[in-house]
């Protein structure tokens, strides 16, 4: 394979400009303009630093953590960003993250964050953490079709990945949320967490001692609803990924996929795969109609319910592949079980309708070792992933 061959990385069809010096490979992408996205600058594939590292028996806390016993003084859990937050560009080569400049990113504020993903307290029924739909075990989802949210409330849609999600421009299924900071309330007020009424959490919250000195400590003041999602942002920034086996190998380590892998890897850019699922962050970032649910007699219409354009019913955010190994079931309502099937339904072009996004998406025929050989580059995008749950302060 030449250098030119093993360096275009997933980029749209017009980028790849690429260098390399001995075994380390280069990558420079850029997306084509859309409408509605940001641009995305240079890019280079190198592995990231990741700030999660892959533990299966990772878990949310089942109630407050017992690290900090009642009447003690609580100390936080703070760790090192996984970049330097007056630049942060955790991907290195990629660009910074854009952090609001009412939420500036601080290693403790991130901690207190954390805290907060996986407090159960944080739930209108006292049972539920953020992280509960977004595990280690199941590449930062559910692993679930439909999951229930707090008082048992059926969700309407699939948990997606939150692998490098501080990098979206648009949250959510159907990019309804700008910010992480609206995401994060979103979700708080919403079935997920079942917080209809978040005032009444945070003066709980403000009398939990340890909380109360935190918020004091990075926010200047008490527990506010604002302050919970900027710290819930905070620390979302911090989970990103970039050390699969792929990075590595992309990075000069020859033996970090298997030869099958590197066969897929070709596989997957002659069948044209990489141009919605492009550059580092393996998504373009954008909305398509790839006909899911849309036989049904009241289809989920997914971006058009944001933007009300004819050209984006059924149309949904293009998930990241990083971890896909691991994030069955697939698509925003969970109805492909298993990757297998996933990848035979893009290649057969989508599910036909109206609004089919046949710009990008179209049938492709490959034989069934070519396909054998793109399911083996799939598997080598699995993240490794630490996230322990952190202690917690004690207190009602």
């Amino acid at each position: 394979m030449t250098l030119r061959r093993s360096c275009v990385i997933l980029g749209l069809a017009a980028l790849a400009a690429c260098t390399g010096e001995g075994e380390h490979k280069k990558i420079v992408e850029e997306h084509p303009p859309a409408a509605e996205a940001k641009p995305a600058p240079e890019a280079s594939a190198s592995p990231a630093p990741a700030a999660a590292q892959k533990a299966p028996d990772a878990a949310a806390p089942a109630g407050p953590a017992a690290a900090a016993t009642a009447g003690s003084t609580f100390h936080p859990q703070v760790t090192p960003l996984p970049g330097d937050p007056s630049a942060y560009a955790p991907l290195p080569g990629f660009q910074p993250m854009d952090i609001p400049a009412d939420n500036p990113l601080t290693p403790e504020k991130a901690a207190l964050g954390r805290q907060l993903y996986y407090d159960p307290r944080l739930s209108g029924d006292g049972k539920h953490s953020c992280y509960g739909c977004h595990v280690c075990e199941h590449g930062l989802t559910d692993g679930l079709a439909l999951g229930k949210g707090a008082f048992d409330k059926p969700l309407t849609r699939s948990a997606p990945s939150m692998w490098n999600v501080g990098y979206l421009w648009a949250i959510y299924w159907d990019g309804r949320a700008p910010t992480l900071e609206k995401q994060a309330m979103g979700a708080w007020k919403g079935a997920n967490m079942g917080a209809t009424d978040p005032e009444t959490i945070v003066a709980q919250l403000d009398t939990v001692p340890g909380y109360r000195e935190q918020f004091q400590s990075v926010f200047g003041g008490p527990v506010t609803s604002d302050n919970v999602t900027k710290a819930l942002a905070s620390y979302m920034r911090t989970i990103v990924g970039g050390h699969t086996p792929f990075d590595a190998w992309l990075a000069g380590k020859t033996t970090a996929i298997p030869e099958a892998a590197v066969r897929g890897w070709d596989v997957f850019q002659r069948a044209g795969c990489f141009q919605c699922h492009s550059g580092v962050l393996l998504t373009d970032m954008q909305f398509h109609n790839v006909g899911i649910g849309m036989d049904k007699a009241d289809p989920d219409l997914g971006r058009f319910k944001v933007t009300n354009l004819d050209q984006d019913k059924g149309a949904f955010k293009t998930p990241t592949l990083r971890d896909i190994a691991d994030s069955a079931p697939y698509f925003h309502d969970g109805s492909v079980a298993t990757l297998e099937e996933a990848v035979d339904l893009m290649l057969a072009g989508g599910k036909p309708n109206p609004s089919l996004s046949t710009d990008k998406l179209k049938p492709v025929q490959l034989a069934p070792n070519e396909r054998a050989d793109l399911l083996e580059f799939l598997k080598t995008l699995d993240e490794p992933c630490d996230m322990p749950a952190p202690p917690l302060p004690p207190g009602p």
